[in-house]
């Protein structure tokens, strides 16, 4: 499943997403950022996602919502979630890794739906 040039377009100018994942016991969700959207996945950064990454490991089934500032529009993504701490992806990322919040990892997410919901 492929994100057209303007889905990608709307989702980097959000400037965040919601990324959720599911552990042992609960759910959980954290904002992201977009600078890995590409048409058949997405690459996030891992600085601060502790939990979240234990919850990819535990169970690769992930969602991501982007959502229009006045809520006109929502991009809801289901995908497949894989961390990496080294490889291609990971230093491409590092090499653009912001000082402040060092990369621990990257998260890859193949993406196996889109719905694309206009108001």
């Amino acid at each position: 499943m492929n994100l057209s040039q303007e889905q990608m377009n709307f989702m980097r100018s959000n400037e965040a997403m919601f990324f959720s994942t599911i552990g042992a016991k609960y759910p959980r969700t954290t904002i992201v950022g977009t600078e890995g959207i590409h048409d058949s996945y997405l690459v996030l950064d891992n600085a601060q996602m502790g939990e979240t990454e234990k919850n990819v490991n535990l169970n690769d089934k992930v969602f991501i919502l982007s959502v229009a500032r006045d809520f006109s529009r929502w991009i809801k993504i289901q995908g497949i979630a894989e961390s990496f701490k080294d490889g291609d992806l990971f230093l491409a990322r590092k090499a653009v890794e912001k000082e402040k919040y060092p990369l621990k990892s990257i998260i890859k997410v193949t993406i196996q739906s889109i719905e694309d919901i206009t108001d």
